[in-house]
């Protein structure tokens, strides 16, 4: 499956090389966003969790 959808991202770029970087760009924000989401959520639920064993 993953070798067809290289070998059809190869095609696409044959044809419009431009789209693809774009495309590329897009995915690699969207993974920014989630690394960061999920960096902001560990940090409230330590902080949650650390206020939980004080009180």
């Amino acid at each position: 499956m993953a070798k067809k959808e290289i070998k059809n991202e190869k095609e696409k770029t044959k044809q419009n090389p431009r789209k693809i970087i774009v495309r590329d760009e897009e995915r690699a924000k969207r993974g920014q966003w989630v690394v960061f989401a999920l960096f902001f959520l560990s940090v409230l639920f330590s902080y949650y969790f650390w206020s939980l064993q004080t009180n």
